[in-house]
């Protein structure tokens, strides 16, 4: 149709015509990004290109290697949809079209690119040397000691300091003053202060796995525990620090916060009881879990964090085992710091003025502790774990109070040996007397049975333990030069407090 017909239309009563359309003017590009397809795949493979040659995806997030602090940092999920989205805009092909993204294509490309980062490069953390990143340096674990080595994306660090090597040559005076206040007194006081030394060492150096040891400081209160929490936790690199109690790490969604920790510390260990035990070996000994974030999929890692927890009352446990009581150790605080003696300014005082000092102390018993192989848990730590174990199970501290094993050279099945049932009608009475919640026979020789040390004999009459009842038990139970004494009385009054709620 002519013009002259358009306007012949408009006389017989027609429409308007409608006037050219003018070209937009086409947007400067945001980036130096051409596409050729502008499809997801290749949204994602040029948002790859823009991280840079070591960026990576692993424990669930995406890293880009920062190589003026020697550190692979996390992008925040924001960050990683505000690069995509960026990307709208740009040139596709060579017919003038510009690149239209909406919310599927930006999770979508996102999703797509994880995959790119993560291919070939399974377990990139777990299998990197073990270390420590400084300003200047990384402190790298190599056999039984801590070598410096230059900057380089094969540390694979996640952690540093801005401090150099340099800065950690002062010792941390005021600190080695509140240690040796807090244990004045105690017995085993230097082996307190040496463990201690030890555990944060390896937990700074992501090696605390090798030795499956959990620490807790456990004192009625107003025993510096607190501050001693505190400055710990100030002193390790911000980024490494989580703070998850053992009764939520059957969580998934919440133990995914260890995957990046060097150190995990709970200032108020909860008196629920650690029920996920299987969880917890496998957590602290370092073995694969696996974890995730919310609507995001799961992931897998091994927890390289030391575990501190602070207690003012232990909470209750429902394993038994050898393989769970023997991670603990209970670094018992005796003294009280209450009215002149307690400042409430030493924290941020120590903090501010020798944290690469007190860096320096704990790489020095971490490499005393890779020398040696093991730790050297002190005396009274020992006896607390002990004490600690009867009163989370009533089984076992009816078995201390009540029985005696059977000499050795008694068969299990001499009259001195003793019945289930008898067992049982004794622990029961006894358990309504202090107080604990009743229990079936089944379970009661399921319990029995993993605090014997001979299997029982079975017959007709029923099953015999090697157990018999003790003639006299004493009644000291603090032990150790009374090095427990505290903790002993704390469990006592709690026991005496269950029974009359």
């Amino acid at each position: 149709m002519s013009l002259g017909d358009e306007y012949l239309k408009v006389l017989a009563g027609g429409a308007p015509p409608k006037p050219p359309k003018k070209a937009k003017p086409r947007k400067a590009p945001a980036t130096d990004s051409v596409f050729i397809r502008g499809d997801q795949t290749e949204i994602a493979a040029e948002y790859v290109r823009t991280l840079g040659e070591h960026a990576v995806f692993a424990v669930g997030r995406t890293f880009r290697y920062a190589s003026e602090r020697g550190v692979f940092e996390p992008m925040a999920s924001a960050d990683e949809s505000c690069t995509v989205q960026a990307f709208a805009g740009e040139p596709v092909g060579d017919g003038g079209k510009s690149l239209e993204i909406n919310a599927s294509d930006v999770r979508g490309a996102i999703g797509l690119a994880h995959d790119l980062l993560a291919r070939g490069k399974e377990s990139f953390f777990e299998n990197g040397p073990r270390g420590l990143a400084l300003a200047d340096c990384f402190l790298s674990v190599e056999g039984d000691a801590v070598v410096p080595k230059p900057h380089s994306p094969e540390n694979r660090a996640r952690h540093a300091y801005a401090f150099a090597i340099s800065d950690m040559a002062v010792q941390p005076a005021r600190f080695l003053t509140f240690l040796g206040e807090v244990f004045e007194g105690d017995a085993d006081a230097t082996e307190k202060s040496a463990y201690l030394q030890e555990f944060l060492g390896a937990s700074l150096l992501g090696i605390a796995p090798r030795f499956q040891r959990v620490t807790c400081l456990f004192g009625p209160g107003a025993d510096a525990k607190s501050t001693a929490m505190e400055i710990v936790g100030s002193v390790f690199p911000a980024a490494s620090v989580t703070a998850l109690p053992p009764q939520l790490w059957a969580d998934q969604y919440r133990r995914a916060l260890l995957s990046t920790s060097r150190l995990n510390a709970a200032s108020e260990l909860p008196t629920a009881a650690i029920a996920s035990t299987d969880t917890f070996k496998a957590i602290v000994s370092g073995d694969l879990v696996d974890a995730r974030e919310i609507y995001k999929p799961p992931f897998g890692f091994r927890c390289a964090a030391g575990h501190l927890f602070a207690a003012n009352t232990m909470p209750d446990v429902n394993d038994t085992s050898h393989g769970f009581w023997r991670r603990w150790v209970v670094l018992l605080f005796n003294r009280k710091f209450e009215g002149a003696a307690a400042d409430p300014l030493l924290a941020s005082t120590i903090i501010a003025t020798e944290r690469p000092g007190i860096v320096a102390w704990m790489l020095e018993g971490a490499h005393r502790l890779m020398q040696r192989g093991h730790y050297l848990v002190p005396p009274s730590s020992v006896r607390a774990v002990d004490l600690w174990r009867k009163r989370a199970n009533p089984v076992a501290q009816w078995v201390d109070e009540r029985l005696e094993p059977l000499p050795a050279h008694l068969p299990v099945k001499t009259p001195e040996a003793t019945t289930s049932l008898v067992l049982f009608r004794d622990y029961r009475k006894w358990a309504i007397e202090n107080g604990h919640p009743a229990i079936t026979s089944t379970k009661f020789g399921i319990e029995l049975g993993k605090l014997a040390t001979r299997k029982p004999h079975h017959s007709r009459s029923g099953t015999v333990h090697a157990f018999r009842f003790a003639s006299k038990k004493s009644d000291d139970v603090t032990g150790c030069d009374g090095l427990v004494t505290g903790f002993e009385g704390n469990l006592s009054q709690e026991n005496h407090e269950d029974s009359n709620a």
